[in-house]
């Protein structure tokens, strides 16, 4: 019985240019022809080449249908290889060739380069097909070319459906894509039902997608948080057909505002005391074309600028400049600099900060317009580190209508006996001093009301000064949000590390406490990092992860990377990152260069409830290797969980009290040491000295509970008889 049906697949494939090769070559397309085969309970599945011209490398994957068929045996049948490297994952089989000592290949048309044996384990019609999703390039010689690969028409194998379109940006506004610029990383919706599928753009502007047959409904986003594009197109209903791929009609995105829309990414691998660090630059567009971007980059003080791969200007106080010049509508820059961590002035698990500007800096929508107050926010440690100095300043137009209250967190504890309110007029300032107790110390304030960029301004110091041990503490800083809510800004944290995972998974904000509470719509900040800690090169690495539901995929934004990378969206929520001939050096060969790492932001669902847990971790693949599953990653979103630091007046008293534990949440016991007594009464007050909670006890201890308390500070008095 035929048990396969006929399929002609490609794969890039590499040539190597030499005197006696011609570019001619490169022309023609290798073609891999999966034959038709009989069989029943065994089957051998030739794989025949054409156009096998000059090959030095291959690499690429075949799926099959694993309750049909079992693999069991390869054959190498032409390949000048003593040692062909495959793996079977998860009913893929995955194959690599590099041909002995980077000699050439040349084969004749319909050669059978190897054959793969299944067992048959129904007498079904089935299929091997060939899989996109593990092609991969492989180097082996320089220079190289690409040979162009050649699919059966369209893009869709023969036992799916496919959807395929077209994303432009319609610069003169008459809804027509002739002449116009495709838009790149353009986010695509495509839903049906209860079931929803996100795909972003190529760099020609183009989206693909597999599907099964059936009717869907298309429509392109505007990229997250942008006010000033619209579509010309209202969302398509489309039919797909079983086995042919539907061509959408063009997408037409206009801009609606005449101004820049700015967006930055700034990373790092790790920052490694005493070592050099790159950091990595993504500065794209996605407003009106501007002639004149820049990026002003401020270091903390215990970081210092080492070179840049474009031109930079000092402009003092550790303030670094970068004109990037002209950008147009979609169009990034991308460039890194290297900083050192300084020996001499850096602890470890200290957290150092970069920050940087943008401009042009006229926003785009409805800030344009406003003319209310607008609070900024700043920290520093004085000069002798005796004092936590947090400055707010009013630079709008008017006076505050109302109070805004303020919340001073000392390391995980929020302080309310620091804590107070602030109302400014236009243009006035305020310096709040603390003493510098070598906490890590936090100053959380709310934009005013209204504003057009919402959110909480956040500040913190750490390492200044020190506790009565000498001691100061660090690994707070970013448990909570450190992101810039003002447009055209940007902070990066990151602790300095010293010894690290290889292969991990990182989130920001951490999170409070071992829960990793954090508050319902957060922006959390994903990075995976890895190292090639093999024996050999890795040729190609590829990434995913795979999205919890509790993320809002269609704000997804791909940042800062180690290396070149590209991804799509796999299914309806795997991000694949694909690093193809990144030729990761081995780590026994070349430490530093066996890293790499790569970065996302992405928002949760609206108004998660709490007690939600969000999860995520991410699968390596080097090469053709089993995965590498990083540590999962999670959060447990919460709301005012942070603890209240609790304070006792008990000095002009001689019992001897002690409360257990302080803070705390659910229950605490508050002892006292006295003899000779009958009863004892406790009376427990709020900060405005209103009695909340009168008890008697004839033991030495009160048991105080928490669900009959609000959060707060509350003192207290306790009478003997």
């Amino acid at each position: 019985m035929n048990v396969f049906s006929r399929l002609l697949a490609c794969i890039a494939l590499l040539l190597t240019l030499s005197l006696n090769t011609h570019l001619s070559y490169a022309q023609a397309p290798v073609i891999y022809n999966i034959g038709n085969v009989e069989g029943e309970s065994i089957v051998d599945v030739p794989i025949t080449v054409q156009n096998f011209d000059n090959i030095i490398g291959i690499q690429f994957g075949l799926n099959y249908d694993g309750d049909v068929l079992t693999f069991v045996e390869f054959f190498n049948n032409a390949l000048n290889t003593s040692n062909p490297i495959f793996s079977v994952i998860d009913e893929e089989f995955r194959f690599v060739f590099t041909s002995d000592n980077n000699v050439p290949l040349t084969l004749e048309n319909n050669t059978t380069i190897f054959t793969l044996r299944f067992k048959v384990n129904k007498v079904v019609q089935t299929e091997i097909f060939y899989d996109p999703d593990v092609l991969v390039k492989l180097t082996v010689a320089s220079p190289i070319q690409e040979v162009p690969c050649q699919i059966n028409s369209g893009f869709v194998n023969e036992n799916g459906s496919g959807l395929s379109g077209q994303v432009f940006f319609d610069e003169n506004q008459d809804c027509l894509s002739a002449g116009d610029a495709p838009l790149k990383n353009w986010p695509v919706l495509i839903w049906s039902g209860t079931r929803t599928w996100y795909r972003y753009t190529d760099d020609n502007g183009f989206i693909q997608a597999t599907l099964e047959a059936g009717e869907y409904a298309v429509t392109a986003l505007p990229i997250e948080l942008s006010e000033a594009w619209s579509m010309c197109q209202d969302p398509l209903i489309i039919n797909v057909e079983e086995g042919l791929n539907t061509e959408i009609e063009d997408f037409n995105i206009q801009l609606i505002e005449d101004c820049p829309l700015l967006n930055f990414d700034m990373s790092v691998l790790r920052l490694r005391r005493c070592f050099d660090n790159t950091v990595n630059v993504r500065f794209c567009n996605q407003g009106i074309a501007v002639d004149n971007a820049a990026a002003e980059i401020t270091l903390a003080p215990e970081l210092n600028m080492v070179s840049a791969q474009i031109p930079f200007s000092n402009l003092g106080d550790q303030r670094f400049r970068f004109d990037i010049g002209t950008l147009a509508p979609g169009q990034c820059s991308v460039f890194s600099f290297v900083v050192n961590v300084d020996c001499d002035i850096t602890d470890l698990g200290q957290t150092l900060c970069m920050e940087a500007d943008l401009f042009p800096n006229d926003g785009c929508g409805s800030s344009e317009d406003y003319t209310g107050p607008t609070l900024r926010l700043s920290g520093e440690c004085d000069d002798d580190n005796s004092l936590i100095k947090f400055n707010i300043q009013n630079v709008g137009e008017e006076a505050m209508g109302a109070p805004a209250g303020y919340t001073v967190i000392e390391d995980d504890l929020i302080m309310p006996q620091l804590s107070n309110e602030i109302q400014l007029d236009a243009d006035e300032s305020i310096a709040l001093e603390f003493p510098a107790e070598g906490k890590t110390l936090r100053f959380e304030v709310p934009q005013i009301n209204g504003h057009p960029f919402p959110g909480t301004l956040n500040s913190f110091i750490e390492k200044c000064g020190t506790d009565n041990n000498g001691n100061v503490s660090f690994g707070f800083a970013n448990m909570f949000s450190n992101r810039t809510i003002e447009p055209n800004t940007f902070r990066l944290c990151e602790e300095v590390i010293g010894a690290y995972d290889p292969n991990d998974k990182a989130a920001t904000p951490a999170g409070y406490k071992d829960p990793h509470y954090l508050e319902a719509n957060t922006t959390l900040d994903y990075k995976i990092r890895f190292q090639n800690t093999g024996t050999d090169t890795a040729f190609n690495i590829v990434v995913r992860d795979t999205i919890n539901s509790e993320l809002n995929l269609a704000t997804l934004s791909v940042g800062t990377s180690s290396h070149d990378y590209t991804y799509q969206i796999l299914g309806e929520n795997v991000i694949e990152f694909r690093f193809d001939n990144i030729m990761l050096p081995d780590s026994f060969v070349n430490e530093p260069a066996s890293n790499g790492y790569v970065n996302f932001t992405i928002d949760q669902m609206d108004d998660l409830p709490d007690g939600t847990v969000i999860y995520n971790d991410a699968a390596i693949f080097f090469d053709f290797n089993e995965p590498i599953i990083t540590n999962e990653v999670f959060h447990t979103i919460g709301e005012e969980f942070v603890l209240v630091s609790i304070a006792s007046a008990n000095a002009q008293s001689d019992l001897d009290v002690q409360i257990s534990p302080n803070p705390f949440r659910e229950n605490a016991v508050l002892n006292f040491e006295a003899d000779g007594f009958q009863r004892a009464n406790l009376i427990l007050y709020n900060v405005q000295g209103q009695v909340v909670l009168e008890m008697e006890t004839f033991d030495r201890q009160f048991l105080l509970k928490g669900n009959s308390l609000e959060k707060g500070i509350y003192f207290y008095n306790i009478y003997i008889d």
